[in-house]
């Protein structure tokens, strides 16, 4: 059995970050300004099923009528804990590489952060720490591209907690102690 060194301590706090509500049938798209979780602050959210989603059927395309940007209250934090924040984005096929853009903000949008746009079409992992202030927090992502309707892509939006280091030791000491008990009944 393989056990993760590093792992998720709790699941998913997002709501849909998939993007798998509302559901599309293959090769179509919708353009709203709610879906499950999220909400269109500036134009609206592009839900596609065409192309190759990084994970499951459905992703956001951020220049649907103009570049989007979206947000979701995510609860159930813990203030003082550390959570990990990871999503996937791609440049849409078809797009200079130069005109799609992504930027992220956990605070309201009063700090936005870039994410530069890759020199390819394939889905990029990010991912970051950071420490709960409140019991929950304003995730938002905005289309920084030109808006030509093409804008860049993104799937697989996840926040967890991440397991503190002395529980992470008291877990691999746990499975130790099963392996050891596990390996004495095989030579009694």
């Amino acid at each position: 059995m393989a056990i993760p060194l590093v792992a998720r301590a709790s699941g998913n706090l997002v709501v849909n970050g998939s993007f798998e509500a509302p559901a599309l049938g293959p090769g179509l798209r919708g353009i709203y300004g709610t879906i499950p979780g999220w909400m269109a602050k500036v134009g609206a959210i592009e839900v596609r099923s065409t192309g190759k989603a990084s994970r499951q059927h459905h992703f956001v395309e951020f220049d649907a009528t103009a570049d989007a940007t979206l947000h979701q209250i995510v609860r159930g934090l813990k203030p003082g804990t550390r959570y990990q924040l990871s999503f996937d984005f791609a440049n849409q096929p078809g797009a200079p590489f130069s005109t799609n853009g992504l930027s992220w903000s956990l605070d309201k949008g009063a700090t936005w952060n870039p994410i530069a746009p890759p020199s390819d079409y394939a889905w990029h992992s990010f991912s970051t720490t950071f420490k709960a202030a409140d019991h929950h927090v304003d995730l938002m992502f905005m289309g920084t591209g030109v808006s030509h309707a093409r804008g860049t892509s993104l799937d697989n939006v996840y926040i967890c907690a991440v397991p503190e280091p002395h529980s992470l030791a008291l877990t691999l000491a746990g499975v130790g102690a099963l392996g050891l008990m596990s390996h004495r009944r095989r030579f009694k």
